[in-house]
């Protein structure tokens, strides 16, 4: 039982990855790595950035503060909007990596519904069921 714990914490390592030589695809591969880092690390240390500068505006100690509910994300009006807008950029992001992913697998977005068809009905169900 021991020898098969071992085997599972320690796996055989896999060879060498292939070259990729076509430039479609290594662009293709380019892409998805910008826009995973861009999303994940990218929006959080602008985001983090944008929160230590707000803690340094800030000229209440921390034991003297208050929490509320629905309270702007920075006390400068400049840095709140600069965070609203951030989680914006970051869904849309997040939306735009599954979108391209799902492209890259070879599903066409029209089968997800994603398509010029009837734009108008599109519109009135984005803004709610009729």
């Amino acid at each position: 039982m021991t020898f098969a714990a071992r085997s599972w914490l320690r796996p055989e390592r896999p060879g060498s990855p292939e070259m990729i030589t076509d430039p479609a695809e290594r662009r293709a591969i380019v892409i998805e790595l910008f826009l995973v880092f861009g999303i994940t690390l990218g929006l959080s240390g602008v985001r983090s950035l944008l929160s230590l500068i707000d803690s340094l505006l800030r000229p209440v100690p921390l034991s003297q503060q208050q929490v509320a509910l629905n309270v702007p994300q920075a006390a400068a009006s400049l840095i709140d909007l600069l965070k609203q807008l951030l989680s914006v950029i970051q869904l849309l992001g997040w939306g735009a990596l599954g979108l391209y992913l799902l492209w890259r697998a070879g599903m066409k977005l029209a089968a997800i519904g994603l398509d010029k068809r009837s734009p108008r009905r599109d519109i009135g169900w984005g803004f709610g069921p009729r």
